[in-house]
C-alpha cells in the first residue's frame, strides 16, 4: 500500500511539475510576443515621427516667418523711414507676407491657420487702403496687433497638434 501511495504522490508531483512547465512556456511565449509586439507598436510610431520631421521642421520654418511679418506689420511705420534698411519697411513686410499667404505655407498650413492668414490678409488691404493718409489708419494698423496675436495662436495650436506635444503655456 506504501508503494501505490508514493507512486500516486510522485504521479500527482509529476503532473504538478509538468503543469508548471507547460504554463511557464506558453507564459514566457506569451511575454515574448506581447514584448515584441510593443516593439513594433513603438518603432512604426517612431518611424512615422521621423518620416513627418523634414516636413514639420519646414513648416515651424515658415510659422515662425509668417508669425515675424505679422509681428512686422503690426508695429512698423506705414512710411518709410529714410535709410530704413529694406526688411524693416512696411512694404517689404506686406510683400513677405502676401508671398508666405499665396506660397509656401500654403503647402504647410492646417485650416486654423489659414483661416487666420486670410483675416490677417484682409485687415492688411485694409490699412493698405488708407496708407496714404497714415493718420487715418492708426485704427486699422491696431487691429493688426490682435490679428497678428490670433494668427501666432493658431500656428502654435498647429505646432502643437504637429509635433504631438504640449508646449509650455505662453501667459
Amino acid at each position: 500500500m506504501a508503494g501505490e501511495a508514493d507512486k500516486a504522490k510522485i504521479s500527482v508531483d509529476q503532473r504538478v511539475t509538468n503543469l508548471i512547465n507547460r504554463y511557464s512556456v506558453i507564459g514566457g511565449v506569451v511575454v515574448a510576443l506581447i514584448g515584441a509586439g510593443w516593439t513594433l507598436y513603438t518603432w512604426d510610431e517612431v518611424a512615422v515621427r521621423e518620416s513627418q520631421k523634414p516636413f514639420l521642421e519646414k513648416q515651424l520654418q515658415y510659422y515662425i516667418e509668417a508669425s515675424k511679418v505679422a509681428a512686422k506689420l503690426t508695429i512698423l511705420p506705414l512710411q518709410s523711414p529714410a535709410g530704413a534698411a529694406p526688411e524693416e519697411t512696411w512694404d517689404w513686410a506686406k510683400q513677405r507676407f502676401w508671398e508666405l499667404h499665396w506660397g509656401e505655407l500654403v503647402v504647410f498650413e492646417d485650416k486654423d491657420v489659414r483661416v487666420a492668414m486670410a483675416q490677417f490678409g484682409r485687415q492688411v488691404t485694409e490699412v493698405e487702403k488708407c496708407r496714404p493718409r497714415p493718420e487715418e489708419c492708426l485704427d486699422a494698423q491696431a487691429r493688426l496687433k490682435s490679428l497678428s496675436l490670433e494668427l501666432s495662436r493658431a500656428i502654435r495650436a498647429s505646432i502643437q497638434s504637429g509635433w504631438g506635444y504640449n508646449l509650455p503655456s505662453a501667459n
